[in-house]
């Protein structure tokens, strides 16, 4: 991973200014993004295709990837499109994913190409990068023109003509063309880049696997995202009480429409605090950095943030949270604890929900990976909890927990470890949530939010409950 002395440097020192623009890249569905801010350094003079791909991670990260192309996951403050389009304004996106989501995607990505063959040169970056813009840069301008380099085995980026690149672009989506159903599909590699006649160097860059890095990567990117934000000033158009408390004003940036009410703490004295439009932090919250809180967020009265956190558009958050990411449209507003988790969107914790996020032997945490309990290698892991998953009050999730997209549980005792997406109950009983009534209950959720759910959206949760259909058997009672 980045150096930690580095990421306390980069917010500290407060980078240079960067020009401003627009960020692309948020949810699958068009809301509201991320910070519409941007920053660039050299990057030659030819002008560049970029194509952001999805390599088999896509399987190790369900259910966070079953309704999003891995480049659309929130880590750090922004997701890994929303950095390329930050640091790359001059080139051409293009992305190239599974490709059941692209008639979802194409109402979000404002005219970018999905899953299209480009013409001319064209540089190739794995989604599931974890580096700041400028790493990714400095990656990129590192490859030799013809060649490729990988980062444990996994193609990293590739930079190519327009023969090469196509042939390079027709592989990676032969490998996603089965939408996840071939178990056995694998890839991009270093060696099936080779086959390919490409040449091939070995680099050290972080790419996700699992939702524990997302987890990793933001308490790494956090710090270096700052250098986004650190280069204007806050908005003039804030709303801060005289009876709040902001430490260490440097490292906080406050966006256009932020209300900071009475008693407020926001403490950024151990990393960045990026307060982005329209967000509100209620009376006597705490918050400590780093930590990104997205558009229109409300953290909620009596709230304790502990850093590193992110927090995507239009979330509620109450009670304690502390090393979590929550990619946007969720809701945990009541008291209860929420630890080292990864969370989608349109997520509801109903109150007095508690969680784990450590062994009481202290020992590495086992959690569910496609299919298989697996050892995480790390202490500290919380709970995944897929889109459109709802907890009933008072409920108890162990460390690892995983919960599939679009379940209903509930009940007083520890829910089990592991919940197949659509799934209803609890420990004790678990049965099928029905495709029909779940979708209801997601088009009823959403319009609270104006969002309005639409057939597209119907058959993306129909491929879901296909894709996902191994995950139920032997679990459902």
């Amino acid at each position: 991973m980045l150096a930690s002395i580095r990421r306390k440097e980069a917010w500290r020192r407060a980078e240079s200014p960067r020009s401003l623009g627009a960020a692309a890249g948020g949810p699958v569905r068009g809301r509201e993004g991320s910070a519409a801010v941007s920053f660039s350094i050299s990057q030659g003079a030819t002008a560049m295709n970029l194509i952001l791909f999805e390599d088999d991670a896509f399987k190790t990260l369900r259910p966070m990837s079953y309704s999003r192309p891995v480049f659309y996951l929130r880590v750090g403050a922004f997701t890994a499109a929303e950095r390329a389009a930050l640091q790359f304004p001059e080139w051409t996106p293009h992305y190239l994913c599974r490709p059941y989501l692209v008639p979802a995607m194409i109402r979000s990505t404002g005219g970018i190409k999905i899953n299209q063959v480009p013409e001319g040169q064209c540089v190739f970056l794995n989604g599931a990068v974890m580096a700041d813009g400028p790493s990714m840069a400095e990656t990129i301008e590192a490859v030799p023109l013809g060649s490729a380099v990988v980062s444990d085995g996994r193609l990293l980026a590739a930079k190519l003509e327009e023969g090469p690149a196509g042939e390079l672009f027709e592989h990676i989506l032969n490998l996603l063309a089965g939408g996840g159903e071939d178990a056995s599909a694998s890839g991009p590699s270093g060696e099936s880049v080779k086959s390919l006649g490409i040449d091939v160097a070995e680099v050290s860059v972080p790419l996700a696997r699992n939702t524990w890095n997302l987890i990793e990567g933001t308490e790494e990117l956090l710090p270096l995202d700052w250098s986004v934000f650190s280069g204007r000033k806050s908005s003039s158009e804030v709303s801060v009480s005289p009876a709040a408390v902001l430490v260490n004003e440097d490292s906080l940036y406050l966006g256009s429409g932020v209300k900071i009410e009475a008693g407020a703490v926001i403490d950024a004295s151990e990393g960045p605090v990026m307060l982005d439009e329209g967000s509100k932090i209620m009376s006597h919250s705490v918050v400590y950095g780093p930590c990104y809180v997205g558009k229109n967020t409300l953290i909620k009265a009596s709230a304790k943030i502990y850093g590193p956190c992110s927090f995507g558009p239009v979330c509620k958050l109450g009670g304690e949270i502390a090393e979590s990411v929550v990619i946007g449209y969720s809701n945990k507003q009541h008291d209860g604890f929420l630890g080292h988790a990864y969370v989608g969107e349109w997520v509801n914790l109903g109150a007095g929900t508690e969680v784990s996020d450590l062994n009481n032997n202290y020992g590495p945490i086992r959690t569910w990976v496609n299919g298989t309990m697996v050892d995480s290698g790390s202490v500290f892991v919380g709970p995944t909890i897929g889109d459109h998953s709802k907890t009933g009050i008072n409920s108890m999730l162990n460390s690892g927990t995983v919960i599939g997209f679009c379940c209903n549980i509930f009940g007083s005792d520890y829910l089990p470890k592991f919940v197949p997406s659509f799934s209803w109950g609890g420990r004790h009983t678990l049965v099928e949530h029905k495709r029909e009534k779940a979708f209801d209950t997601a088009v009823r959720m959403t319009a609270r939010r104006k969002v309005e759910l639409d057939e597209v959206d119907r058959a993306l949760f129909d491929k879901i409950y296909e894709l996902s259909r191994f995950e139920r058997e032997g679990h459902h009672t």
